[in-house]
């Protein structure tokens, strides 16, 4: 569904990109109607990506990579939403690795 979401928008899933987060945030939108470099956080993408942190993270490495390539502006229009505070801090309580959250941290 995600991989559909951004062909529909001409974008490629690379592994060094936040697009998976970003999307997954947006999920229940039309993604035709999303603004390139906007974050936008629904209250259905914002739930499924924190529940989806929770997972080990063997499990989940392409959206912990994901997260790990959030830009520092994508980081502080996250910090301007109550769900993606959540989502941020559902991330770092993840049992992920810590050079993984070391990006978001020094951002």
């Amino acid at each position: 569904i995600l991989k559909a979401r951004l062909e529909v928008q001409g974008i490629e899933l690379e592994s060094k990109s936040s697009m998976m987060v970003l999307s997954l945030l947006a999920i229940d939108k039309d993604p035709r109607q999303l603004e390139p470099g906007r974050v936008e956080v629904t209250k259905v993408g914002g739930t499924i990506l924190t529940t989806l942190l929770k997972f080990p993270p063997e499990k989940c490495k392409a959206l912990m990579r994901s997260m790990k390539h959030l830009k520092t502006e994508e980081t502080l229009r996250l910090t301007e939403d109550y769900l993606g505070i959540r989502v941020l801090e559902a991330f770092l309580d993840s049992p992920a690795d810590s050079d993984l959250k070391q990006p978001l941290i020094r951002s």
